[in-house]
């Protein structure tokens, strides 16, 4: 997992996709997780955006 390659623990990543079962794995792992489909959902977690 990249995740081990950077030395980051999996608990202090969070991890934003359009697909539910990239998050349910990553969940599954131990990461916080939620399903995101635009920026704008990005941005209504309260959280940095990205400009694409």
């Amino acid at each position: 997992m990249a995740a081990g390659q950077f030395g980051v623990p999996v608990e202090r990543i969070v991890f934003l996709d359009d697909g539910e079962v990239n998050v349910r794995a990553a969940r599954a792992v131990g990461m916080a997780a939620e399903v995101c489909a635009s920026a704008t959902q990005v941005r209504k977690l309260g959280g940095a955006a990205p400009t694409w």
